[in-house]
């Protein structure tokens, strides 16, 4: 999720991207932003079920999943699909941007991501 995919895959991702809601991008960058630091930590990878799911459930961006967190506590999760990674890559990836990614929807600066974040969603 931290480079660039090729550009006929990033064209697609970017018309995907373009035909959801400002909250279904946001919860899918949200979803990016838990696989990459739950990987890179050792977590789990989800989070808890949103409103936004059931429109990206429909489009094969998300899926949901039960984790056991041991001692019987097991938890419902939303997480991406193969697809929904495919389409957040030109919004989580860090680099010079290709010429077919400066078009991303505008909401891609919006506050909800913190000024500390070293990931550029």
């Amino acid at each position: 999720m931290k480079s660039f995919p090729p550009e006929e895959d990033g064209l697609e991702a970017m018309k995907t991207l373009q035909a959801l809601s400002p909250a279904a991008r946001q919860r899918l960058r949200s979803l990016a932003k838990d696989e990459i630091t739950a990987t890179e930590s050792g977590s789990y990878v989800g989070l808890d079920p949103d409103e936004p799911d059931g429109d990206l459930e429909a489009k094969d961006l998300v899926t949901r999943a039960r984790v056991d967190l041991g001692g019987g506590n097991i938890i419902d999760v939303t997480r991406l699909t193969d697809s929904g990674v495919g389409v957040i890559r030109p919004l989580t990836a860090i680099g010079d941007v290709p010429a077919w990614a400066r078009t991303i929807p505008e909401d891609r600066d919006e506050a909800a991501i913190g000024a500390d974040d070293d990931i550029p969603f």
